[in-house]
């Protein structure tokens, strides 16, 4: 494995595991990357948790919901308008233009199994999750959030990434959090 740019992150490791050739073409030939339902769907998830970590707690799932809004990801899913008819598509193509609380449970049990907005809840009760956790990752002191650290690891090679949370749960102890992972 040729290291470019005498670094290697969590990411670069798992894509070089994964298929050698990928990492090639992502890492060497830089090969531009089409954007996914589930990349983009993440960036929402981590930009929330990100403005968490940062203090802001407050009307978070207006902040998701305008997210939402913004960068429309369900279009990138596999499955949008190709299971059949679906009120939860209808749904879906109407809510840039809906300005009410769009996360009403009632609607799930109506729609296709298969329907993206399924996968939109589930990014909504995900960070819920991270809330409702006891003791929850945000309720200990943060020390950082999207923190970019550089490792020595040795011959002139470093490791480099984001710590997503760095929070201090004790005198004695430091936790760092990666949102993908909820390591």
């Amino acid at each position: 494995m040729k290291i470019h740019n005498d670094a290697l992150s969590a990411s670069k490791i798992k894509t070089y595991l994964e298929c050698p050739w990928k990492y090639f073409l992502f890492y060497v030939l830089r090969v531009p990357q089409q954007p996914t339902f589930a990349t983009e769907n993440g960036t929402i998830i981590h930009s929330v948790l990100e403005k968490f970590g940062k203090g802001h707690k407050q009307n978070w799932e207006r902040e998701l919901q305008w997210r939402y809004k913004k960068e429309q990801p369900w279009k990138l899913h596999p499955k949008f308008r190709k299971h059949g008819p679906c009120k939860g598509c209808d749904l879906l193509e109407a809510f840039p233009y809906y300005h009410g609380n769009f996360f009403i449970e009632e609607v799930l049990h109506r729609i296709d199994p298969e329907c993206p907005l399924r996968e939109i809840f589930r990014g909504r009760d995900l960070i819920q999750g991270v809330m409702n956790r006891d003791p929850s990752p945000l309720s200990y002191e943060v020390l950082g959030a999207e923190h970019i650290f550089t490792l020595p690891v040795g011959y002139g090679f470093y490791i480099t990434g984001i710590m997503d949370l760095v929070s201090r749960i004790d005198n004695k102890t430091i936790e760092i959090r990666d949102w993908k992972t909820g390591n």
